[in-house]
């Protein structure tokens, strides 16, 4: 009987030795880093890399599609940016020009998110400038970091400097009856937030 008794006693002190109530939880803020592989300037690579800031193209582009984003970057091409019936079409040094549509031979990547089809393929027109905050553009072999085939790659970033809840509204009139509406609430949660947006464009056309 003693032997059961002292057996009886040792499991519980083992079970009050499992007591987790003074255990202390702390919350840890999440950080996100973003940085090239090795070096700490993208000027300093050895890459082929130019990174696109939204918040100064949308302030003197009309922000319909990234076309305005691309021009002027040394071995990208795009065509189709007005026409509003097929997607816009994007090569980087002559990966995909031949294709009949949509982008081919380019990785695209939207928080780090594959908008990339596995056929090699893609699409952006459903992604809207207005809610981008930067693009990295890749030309050459480092786009193969990012799958096989590609020729390059369009990193994109959405928008994290929003703040308190609140909404936006923004109008642009443009030449042969161009019209662009955009409004954009946005809403704090516990845990994160939620953005809605809803874009509205038309255009007559130069033959009207």
């Amino acid at each position: 009987m003693n032997k059961y008794l002292l057996l009886l006693l040792l499991f519980t002190l083992f079970g009050r030795a499992q007591d987790t109530s003074a255990i202390r939880l702390v919350d840890l803020n999440e950080i996100i880093l973003w940085a090239p592989k090795e070096n700490d300037s993208l000027l300093a690579g050895p890459m082929a890399i130019q990174r696109v800031d939204f918040s100064k193209l949308l302030a003197r582009s009309s922000g319909q599609n990234l076309n305005d984003a691309l021009r002027g970057i040394p071995g990208v091409w795009a065509q189709n940016a007005f026409n509003m019936n097929q997607d816009l079409r994007i090569s980087i040094r002559g990966f995909g020009a031949r294709g009949a549509f949509g982008i081919r031979g380019v990785k695209i990547l939207l928080d780090g998110v594959p908008e990339t089809t596995p056929d090699g393929s893609g699409q952006v027109d459903h992604i809207p400038p207005v809610l981008l905050s930067s693009m990295d553009v890749l030309r050459g072999p480092q786009g193969a970091w990012l799958g096989s085939g590609a020729s390059g790659a369009l990193v994109m970033r959405t928008r994290d400097d929003l703040g308190a809840a609140h909404w936006e509204l923004d109008g642009r009139l443009g030449a042969n009856g161009y019209q662009q509406l955009t409004a954009l609430v946005q809403n704090n949660h516990n845990n994160g937030h939620s953005l809605w947006m809803i874009n509205q464009q038309s255009a007559e056309g130069y033959r009207a």
